[in-house]
């Protein structure tokens, strides 16, 4: 590194020290490096370094003048800018043990809604009754509040990042659901948002949003359920846009139809970058009698 730091009076200037911490970091900067201890090596690293060189070039000026607070700044700075840079789509996936708990407690089927919290090895549950599923024309296809309603989940995991206030929420629900004889077809939708680690400013925090929809079957007084299909829109699919402070903000929609004429279930999802909507033909499925369903994922696409 060379020695152009040093200002005519004595110090360097605020936009002088970031162009260090910036080539200080150049790997810490690419995308998909920013790990939680690389970056905590590296500020320590940084921040030590920093020191020396200036005690060795204005060790008179170093505690009384505003170089100890840059260069805190500084590497602080570089390091939140990291945290804010998302990942590439392949490091978009829940940490076990999220989605095994989703799949988990939306085959069970409880009518109550469940709210999961994971920290390490732990693992809290809470269940709460007494609230009611909203009617489709009620409801008119948001998303966002079905963790909250009978059949809900709700899973968060914190603790990533230097700050720690980065981490996972996966939650949803039944968004509707209609019986044909001794069937019963569900569509639950889940919502999977990464919150980025984060420098604490006055600025929402930078999140990345999936979204993921489920086709089911149940048998009434048999237990479990069987996925006929799945649908997976990762954050590249939504038209989100910027909110006013710093975040984003989706409009997904998701509208549930069934035709028992034809036996026929027709899902479509509004709010993505292309129109969606398809039809499932569910007669095999429900026509199968009293054969008892899996408590598995078979015949997801």
């Amino acid at each position: 590194m060379d020695d152009r730091f040093e200002h005519p009076a004595g110090c360097a200037t605020h936009a002088e020290l970031l162009s260090w911490a910036n080539i200080a970091f150049p790997k810490l900067a690419s995308s998909g490096a920013a790990r939680d201890e690389t970056v905590r090596d590296g500020i320590d690293a940084a921040t030590t370094r920093a020191a020396e060189r200036i005690m060795k070039k204005t060790p008179d000026h170093f505690y009384s003048s505003n170089w100890y607070r840059t260069v805190s700044l500084a590497v602080f700075l570089t390091a939140a800018s990291v945290s804010l840079a998302g990942p590439v789509w392949g490091e978009f996936i829940p940490p076990d043990p999220l989605d095994k708990l989703w799949e988990q407690h939306m085959l069970d089927g409880k009518a109550s809604s469940v709210g999961i919290f994971v920290e390490g090895s732990n693992i809290s549950i809470s269940e709460r009754s007494g609230a009611r599923l909203l009617t489709d024309t009620q409801r008119g296809g948001w998303i966002e509040t079905l963790h909250s309603e009978p059949y809900g989940i709700n899973i968060a995991m914190r603790g990533e990042g230097f700050w720690r206030n980065g981490g996972w929420n996966v939650m949803g629900g039944v968004l509707s659901k209609v019986t044909d004889g001794p069937s019963v077809v569900q569509l639950y939708a889940k919502i999977v948002r990464h919150q980025h680690p984060y420098f604490p400013f006055n600025k929402d925090p930078s999140t990345d949003t999936g979204y993921e929809f489920f086709l089911l079957h149940r048998k009434k007084e048999i237990s479990g359920a069987m996925i006929v299909r799945a649908w997976r829109f990762p954050p590249e699919d939504v038209a989100s846009e910027e909110s006013g402070h710093g975040g984003r903000i989706d409009h997904i929609r998701a509208f549930f139809a069934y035709d028992p004429s034809i036996q026929t279930a027709t899902v479509k999802i509004t709010g993505l970058t292309r129109p969606f909507e398809e039809q499932v033909d569910l007669s095999s499925v429900i026509q199968s009698g009293q054969q008892e369903l899996p408590a598995s994922g078979e015949g997801t696409k």
